[in-house]
């Protein structure tokens, strides 16, 4: 194997490494399917893991304290550019990027809901060093090809489906714990959640802190309780009309979004929050000033992103002493969307 130098390996190194051409190596880079044979694939991805490469659109010569850290999402502009989960994430990883004086880069978000074999060209051509992929599903085809050719990533909003993964997220379990001890601790026993995202594994590593911490007080857990992530305006349609003794006097949402969505919909129907029912949230996002004022469990979002830069710098520079997987607590604030229940 060549020694890689100090400006890092070039194709060529990668090609005469694997006894194959420059072209071929090219090929493999682009993901142009059926060019290239699996096995001589398998073999120029490990090559590249294993010498560090990098692809760069143009061999620079630059300061090697700074770099580029991209940024990619599926969020509309309109998601990163108002008030909600996106523009705190954005704006935190930006502001922790230049702390630590590097540049930063956000891509469009169409490249994220291509076909991974062309956005992969287009992230891993030189234009960044490292990236940050922000809420992909954890199974999302472009976390394996970023893995596959050893491209340095953090995802942010979720901790993907391989433990072995760079994530940076709130610890969505102790979150839903902590939402279920709440309303539990104000009397309620009857407590619907409606869900998130199927492909988001916070949606599922809530319910199952909240279900976790139904069980753990000793409270059945009642599935007409538990609301699809589409169609929430029916399915609440549906559970106020259940008989009184198994109508739900609370409800966890996934989302602070999907919290104030709910009690307007509860308000329509004349259920008064939190006189009727208490409801409560995940993220501390403030949408509109209508009252009540929503209990919630905030996102860490400073601290998710703080780690996420330091994470992915880490993977730059070789420091092993930084955690490459790390769910951080998120904190209950009680508002007066919540309140003691209410005996019959």
């Amino acid at each position: 194997m060549p020694k890689r130098t100090v400006s890092g390996p070039s194709i060529r190194d990668i090609a005469r490494a694997c006894s194959v051409s420059p072209a071929t190596v090219s090929r493999v880079i682009n993901n142009r399917a059926g060019e290239v044979g699996p096995e001589t694939t398998a073999l120029v991805l490990r090559t590249m893991r294993e010498l560090n490469y990098r692809p760069s659109q143009v061999r620079r010569k630059v300061n090697t304290d700074t770099r580029t850290l991209g940024i990619a999402s599926g969020a509309p502009s309109s998601a990163v550019s108002e008030p909600g989960y996106y523009r705190s994430i954005v704006d935190h990883i930006l502001s922790s990027a230049s702390y630590h004086r590097q540049n930063s880069i956000v891509y469009a978000s169409h490249l994220f809901h291509e076909d991974t074999l062309q956005s992969i060209r287009t992230y891993c051509d030189g234009r960044c060093d490292g990236l940050f992929l922000i809420i992909p599903k954890s199974d999302a085809a472009i976390i394996t090809a970023l893995s596959d050719r050893g491209f340095p990533f953090v995802i942010v909003g979720d901790k993907g489906a391989d433990n072995s993964v760079p994530c940076s997220d709130i610890d969505n379990v102790a979150a839903g714990i902590s939402a279920a001890e709440h309303l539990i601790s104000l009397g309620h026993k009857r407590i619907a959640y409606t869900r998130g995202s199927p492909d988001a594994s916070a949606s599922s590593d809530r319910e199952a802190g909240f279900r976790s911490g139904l069980i753990q007080a000793g409270i059945a857990v009642d599935e007409e309780l538990f609301g699809p992530a589409i169609g929430l305006r029916q399915w609440v349609l549906e559970v106020v009309k259940l008989p009184e003794a198994r109508r739900p006097t609370a409800y966890f949402c996934f989302c602070d979004h999907d919290a104030f969505t709910l009690i307007k919909i509860l308000e329509s129907l004349g259920i008064s929050v939190p006189y009727d029912v208490s409801v409560m949230g995940v993220d501390d996002q403030h949408f509109g000033s209508d009252a009540p004022t929503l209990t919630t469990i905030r996102q860490p979002y400073e601290r998710i992103a703080t780690h996420a830069v330091e994470a992915l710098l880490a993977q730059l520079t070789g420091n092993t002493n930084v955690a490459q997987r790390v769910l951080i607590p998120g904190e209950l604030i009680v508002r007066s969307s919540t309140s003691p229940h209410r005996a019959e």
